[in-house]
């Protein structure tokens, strides 16, 4: 390790059972890995905390990963900044500008389903990545989410039909795709004439 020549702040977590975790403005001496900002959420969970974190010039150092979005990095020293409850306080510490949807759209689909309309950017979610995650965990906003152009058929049409059946007649057309025809027949049987050409097409 070295004297790291880092300087910004970064953010890190803090587990539940750290109810006591270090209060404003405190120097903390353990064993900490940090992230940008766009690397957040590669280490959380929804019991954890967040905490910004300035790393002091004396802190030692090692980049333990590192591409085009940014930096994790293992230390041995921070200061807190501020801390926020990663569910309960996750307004304070979202940003819709600075988050990286193209990474984690899939983390907030499964974790912060009922923050659905204060995180969803139509623009800004990864549909090509994460369209299957729209449909199985957020399909009580569908109106909200689908965008027939945006929607991923290759990767979604399993779960449109498994867990959007409800809304067949918005989804269904021919970007169906047609390695899950056995989805449509086991999940959406009700509809069986208007896909059955679909199958024989």
């Amino acid at each position: 390790m070295k004297t790291h020549d880092y300087s910004g702040i970064f953010y890190t977590f803090l587990c539940e059972n750290n109810m006591q975790a270090p209060p404003k403005n405190s120097l903390v001496r353990n064993s900490f890995r940090i992230y940008d900002y766009s690397k957040l959420l590669f280490g959380s969970s929804r019991g954890d905390y967040v905490a910004e974190v300035f790393v002091p010039y004396w802190a030692k150092v090692v980049k333990n990963y590192s591409d085009e979005n940014g930096m994790v990095l293992d230390v041995t020293d921070i200061v807190v900044i501020s801390k926020y409850h990663v569910s309960q306080e996750f307004k304070k510490w979202f940003d819709k500008e600075r988050f990286n949807y193209k990474i984690f759209s899939g983390k907030l689909c499964t974790d912060y389903t009922n923050k659905f309309y204060f995180w969803f950017d139509k623009e800004k979610f990864n549909y090509e990545s994460y369209s299957n995650y729209l449909a199985e965990y957020l399909y009580p906003y569908f109106f909200d989410w689908f965008d027939k152009d945006k929607f991923n058929y290759e990767i979604g049409s399993e779960a449109l039909a498994k867990y959007c059946s409800d809304y067949f007649d918005f989804w269904f057309c021919d970007k169906f795709n047609k390695e899950d025809i056995w989805a449509l027949e086991e999940y959406c049987d009700e509809h069986f004439e208007d896909f059955a050409k679909f199958i024989n097409h």
